[in-house]
C-alpha cells in the first residue's frame, strides 16, 4: 500500500517537471480600456514537447506573472489571478487586464521549482503581448518588443508580435544567461498541428550563430514558440540532477488583409 501511495504521489508531480509553461491572450489588439484576458497554461508534453496541449495546473507557488506598460512601469497580475478549475489540478488561472494607456503591454511569466522525485530544478520563461489602440494615439516609438528582460533561457521578437499576418516570417532571438544561443532547436507550433518526426522542417528551426530562428507563418492561428536548454552541470541541493531551462511565447496570426 505504501508504494501504491508514493507512486500515485509521484503521477501527481510529474506534470510540473515535464510540461511546459505559456501565456495565452484572447486578443493581441484591443481598445483602450477594453479588457484582455492574459491565461497560464501548462502542458506541451507529448510529441516530445510539440504537442500544444494542457496537462494538470501551474502551482501559485514558483510563479509570477506581471504586466509591462507602454511607459515601461512593471504591474503585478500573479495576486489577481483566477482559479478556473474545479479541481486542484485541473482547469487553468487567468487574469483580466484593462489597459489604462494606448500603446503595446507585455505580459511576463515565470516559474522555478525543484522536483524532488527527479531529483532536478525547472526554470521556465513565458512571454505575450498584445496592443491597446485609441484613434489619434501615436505610433509605437520603436521595436519596443525587442527587449530582454534577463531571464536564463529567454526569447525576444524581432519582429512585431501583435500584427502578424499569414505569409508574414517572424524571426525571434533565443538568449542563454544574457548571451545568444546557437544551434539550438525552436519550435513554433500552430494550435491543432501536429509536427513530424524528431525535426519538422515546416514548423523547426534551429538557431544560427546570433542565437536567431525564421518562421514563416502559413494559416491563421495561434502559436506557440518554445526552446529548451539542459545544464546536467547545474546541480544543488535537492536537484543533483541538474536544471532544466523552458522559454516559451505565443502568437495569434491573422488572415492577410485584402
Amino acid at each position: 500500500m505504501k508504494s501504491l501511495f508514493v507512486l500515485w504521489s509521484l503521477l501527481l508531480t510529474l506534470p510540473l517537471a515535464a510540461h511546459d509553461s505559456w501565456v495565452e491572450i484572447n486578443t493581441v489588439r484591443t481598445e483602450k480600456n477594453q479588457p484582455v484576458y492574459a491565461s497560464l497554461m501548462l502542458g506541451n508534453h507529448g510529441n516530445d514537447h510539440r504537442d500544444f496541449k494542457l496537462a494538470s495546473k501551474l502551482p501559485l507557488e514558483g510563479t509570477t506573472l506581471a504586466l509591462v506598460s507602454p511607459h515601461g512601469r512593471t504591474r503585478d497580475l500573479k495576486s489577481s489571478l483566477i482559479d478556473n478549475g474545479l479541481a486542484e489540478k485541473e482547469g487553468f488561472l487567468s487574469v483580466q487586464i484593462t489597459p489604462r494607456q494606448a500603446g503595446p503591454h507585455t505580459v511576463l511569466h515565470t516559474f522555478e521549482a525543484i522536483m524532488h522525485y527527479a531529483p532536478k530544478r525547472v526554470i521556465r520563461s513565458g512571454k505575450a503581448f498584445f496592443v491597446a489602440e485609441q484613434p489619434g494615439a501615436p505610433a509605437d516609438d520603436g521595436p519596443w518588443f525587442a527587449r530582454a528582460y534577463g531571464d536564463p533561457l529567454e526569447m525576444v521578437p524581432l519582429s512585431d508580435p501583435v500584427r502578424l499576418e499569414t505569409g508574414d516570417t517572424f524571426r525571434v532571438r533565443l538568449l542563454y544567461k544574457g548571451q545568444p544561443l546557437a544551434d539550438t532547436v525552436v519550435s513554433c507550433i500552430p494550435r491543432g498541428v501536429v509536427l513530424k518526426g524528431e525535426f519538422d522542417r515546416a514548423y523547426e528551426a534551429r538557431t544560427d550563430a546570433n542565437g536567431d530562428a525564421a518562421f514563416t507563418l502559413r494559416k491563421p492561428n495561434f502559436y506557440l514558440i518554445v526552446a529548451h536548454q539542459g545544464a546536467p552541470e547545474e546541480t544543488g541541493e535537492g536537484y543533483s540532477d541538474g536544471t532544466a531551462y523552458a522559454a516559451t511565447m505565443t502568437l495569434q496570426v491573422r488572415a492577410r488583409s485584402r
